[in-house]
């Protein structure tokens, strides 16, 4: 029905939405933890394994926002 094709656009915009958001803020949070590395702060282990997971989060979120968009 038209009501379920506009409920579900909707859905698809929303996570459209929040995915490119949360894509943006891990930008941001990569480059905390690479300056707080660069300057001794973070240790080169711990930067490691928060820009995996970042990264693996990011890839995650940018596939979803890809399907959305289709």
């Amino acid at each position: 029905t038209l009501f379920r094709s506009q409920k579900e656009h909707k859905k698809l915009q929303q996570t459209v939405e929040q995915g490119t958001r949360r894509i943006a803020e891990i930008d941001r949070l990569i480059e905390k933890v690479f300056e707080q590395n660069a300057s001794g702060i973070l240790s080169d282990e711990r930067f490691s394994k928060m820009l995996q997971s970042y990264e693996k989060e990011q890839k995650a979120l940018i596939q979803e926002v890809a399907d959305s968009q289709k």
